[in-house]
């Protein structure tokens, strides 16, 4: 499936989109990655916003310095991602949706519902919007 062309004639195959926003996402959930204020800048958005599981509203710095002050964590968190799955909003922009188990060595694992909006900036994909909401071990129902 081709992309409709982009204002400099370029189309992506939508294969290349999907490798590179699931591969943004898994930098993101990596704590290295998380540890580091200029990687996760790169990542997102200017105009990014994330409701957090916790029910706070972050924008791009305060994002950027939340995830830096997990540094310490790093080697003790491991997150697992599974079920993606990826819907064109738009020839440049991509709903992405996903589950994440959090594991520490000292607590119960923590399950969460993931949803990422990125959208094609003149730089690539960023992530534009990201909400986290904590869930049972598997709780979709089918309509």
């Amino acid at each position: 499936m081709q992309v409709a062309a982009r204002a400099s004639g370029a189309a992506a195959d939508s294969t290349d989109d999907v490798v590179t926003i699931k591969a943004g996402e898994l930098r993101l959930l990596d704590a290295g990655t998380r540890a580091s204020a200029q990687e996760v800048a790169t990542l997102l958005h200017d105009d990014f916003v994330e409701f957090g599981s916790s029910g706070r509203v972050f924008d791009k710095s305060a994002t950027v310095s939340s995830l830096a002050a997990e540094g310490n964590s790093v080697g003790t968190i491991v997150r697992e991602a599974g079920d993606f799955t990826f819907r064109r909003l738009g020839p440049d922009a991509v709903l992405v949706t996903y589950r994440v188990s959090r594991h520490t060595p000292d607590a119960a694992d923590k399950k969460s519902l993931r949803s990422s909006v990125w959208i094609r900036a003149e730089a690539g994909w960023r992530l534009l919007f990201h909400q986290g909401t904590t869930s049972a071990e598997r709780s979709i129902e089918e309509s």
